[in-house]
């Protein structure tokens, strides 16, 4: 018992933390953005070499492909905190895990509120990622190959 809740313990500070170094390494992307953009403008008016402007275009790289891979880790992480809670890997969209059959005899026997409302399942996870602002229409969304979400809704 107490090793299953070390377990779930671990996988949700992982997974907040890595949310934690993923805002950061958003704002850095941001600013490897801004920099480049001020390199250019400097490169095109004369007032700096071509060398400044590449450098900045490698920085801007290194932090998009650190921020890429932060946003697999916070989604590992939230996996493993979903396996660790005794989570499955099945998608339930529009299947309930009790028997309709059952449902109807609890709820005859007692008052179970809005507790067994069939959910609504047009939700959207956010783990917290940020658009980048060159991100075009193209993303398919996972939600969307089966039908309940739409592009960028739900996200910030």
């Amino acid at each position: 018992m107490l090793k299953a809740a070390a377990e779930v313990e671990s996988a949700l500070y992982s997974f907040l933390k890595a949310r934690e170094q993923l805002a950061y390494l958003i704002e850095s992307a941001k600013s490897a953005r801004q920099s480049l953009e001020l390199s250019t403008i400097q490169y095109k008016e004369g007032e700096t070499d071509f060398l400044r402007v590449d450098i900045a275009a490698a920085n801007l790289t290194r932090q998009q492909d650190s921020q890429a891979s932060v946003e697999g880790l916070v989604a590992s992480n939230l996996i493993g905190a979903y396996k660790a809670l005794g989570g499955g890997w099945e998608l339930r969209l529009g299947r309930e895990f009790i028997p309709k059959e059952m449902i109807e005899e609890m709820q005859r026997r007692t008052n179970w509120g809005s507790i067994l409302e069939s959910p609504d399942d047009s939700y959207t996870t956010d783990l917290g990622f940020e658009w980048p602002a060159d991100t075009d229409e193209t993303y398919l969304d996972p939600q969307m190959e089966t039908g309940t979400g739409s592009g960028r809704e739900g996200h910030k």
